[in-house]
């Protein structure tokens, strides 16, 4: 999935989900003062991200997230982690039942 793609998914779940104007969903935007994301909404947002990308990422949204732009790249960084470590598996699985390699 590229980065446009994770934003995009973003972005419709908050919106969707938090009655937003897709036209308020800038980089910039900040999750409490313009999106009106409070504390509260932060657990349901954590809920839908997970729940958007089948995904369980056992962490909470760190509070140096203030801009809708700063929860973009810190989603894109946590799925690009979460597919790496899938690759790293695959590959380790492949070599593990290779018999060549026994």
């Amino acid at each position: 999935m590229t980065d446009e793609a994770i934003i995009n998914l973003i972005n419709k779940a908050l919106s969707e989900k938090f009655h937003l104007d897709p036209e308020t969903l800038t980089p910039d935007a900040l999750l409490r003062e313009d999106l009106g994301i409070d504390s509260l909404d932060a657990v349901d947002m954590v809920i839908l991200l997970e729940e958007t990308f089948k995904n369980s990422y056992n962490k909470e949204i760190p509070q140096e997230i203030k801009h809708l732009n700063d929860l973009h790249s810190y989603i894109i960084k946590l799925y690009n982690e979460e597919k790496a470590q899938r690759n790293i598996t695959k590959i380790f699985e492949q070599i593990t039942e290779d018999p060549n390699t026994q």
